[in-house]
């Protein structure tokens, strides 16, 4: 809707610039989502400080919601736990895309 795309644009502009990977905020903003998502499709080249607290606090909320988190890491197998984590707690697949593209299935 036209409301949700301002209110996705404000926060945008309104969110403070982080050096590093934070994959909490744009899950959260996801599950914000007037309607939400039955599905998400998350990718990300990097595994981040606090992702494991972020996997238990998003997969609870994405569970009670009915709503799947599916996880694609880009050639970082360091996100493998907190990333495989999320999925399993939502019901979603976790993939590894590696280095010159092998895909290498989770979950």
């Amino acid at each position: 809707t036209d409301g949700q795309l301002s209110k996705s644009r404000r926060t945008i502009k309104e969110t403070r610039l982080v050096w590093g990977t934070r994959w909490d905020n744009p899950l959260q903003m996801a599950l914000d989502m007037d309607p939400p998502p039955q599905v998400i499709y998350f990718m990300t080249d990097g595994a981040a400080k606090g992702s494991d607290k972020w996997a238990k606090e998003i997969g609870a909320r994405a569970k009670s919601m009915g709503i799947k988190i599916n996880c694609v890491a880009m050639m970082q197998p360091k996100a493998h736990d907190d990333m495989d984590d999320l999925a399993k707690r939502t019901g979603g697949h976790f993939t590894i895309v590696m280095k010159g593209g092998q895909r290498k299935k989770v979950r």
